[in-house]
């Protein structure tokens, strides 16, 4: 919501208020996809890889308190006539314990990967702010705004999406390469 106010903010000071700008300066304006950028750059795909992993790892162990779960049924369910009820109440009880459990570690996992979302996310942004800052100063953009923040018309030729990727990929390479 913030960077909406914001980009909005700046498009009006600069089509409200020409004036301010040196009369032989032209706008020059520039819209990128962080979509692409996360995706095409190797810093991007190693926090996906990041976001991935903790997925597959919180999966597991949910996996495996799933696999408890049916054991204890099936175990119910082969001494329906045979267990006696005292044992089918412990091992019913047992079972509610479980699925308790269960739905604990689904809400706490849910919130941990949200958690790393969140991480990951401003990592990526506090990298993406510094290039677009370059990019923008070295091809002298007035304006810089990121696709998905309401913009409803971008030619093509506004689009520095590559330009972003190429500079963060040589500030941020793949681990083992060269660079920062």
């Amino acid at each position: 919501m913030s960077r909406r106010i914001l980009t909005l903010a700046a498009l009006a000071v600069f089509l409200v208020l020409p004036g301010l700008a040196p009369a032989q300066e032209t706008l020059k304006v520039g819209v990128f996809d962080s979509k692409v950028v996360f995706a095409e750059t190797a810093e991007g795909q190693r926090l996906q890889k990041v976001l991935n992993d903790k997925r597959e790892e919180f999966r597991a162990g949910i996996q495996i308190k799933e696999e408890g779960i049916r054991e204890l049924q099936q175990k119910l369910k082969e001494g329906e006539f045979t267990l006696s009820d005292d044992r089918k109440n412990l091992l019913q009880k047992n079972l509610q314990q479980k699925l308790v459990q269960l739905d604990s570690a689904r809400q706490e996992a849910n919130t941990n990967l949200r958690i790393e979302l969140e991480d990951v996310q401003n990592q990526l942004d506090r990298k993406l702010l510094e290039i677009i800052r370059a990019v923008g100063n070295q091809q002298n953009f007035s304006l810089i705004f990121e696709s998905n923040t309401q913009v409803v018309y971008a030619a093509a030729a506004v689009d520095i999406s590559q330009s972003v990727v190429d500079l963060f990929n040589e500030k941020y390479p793949p681990a083992g390469g060269d660079g920062n």
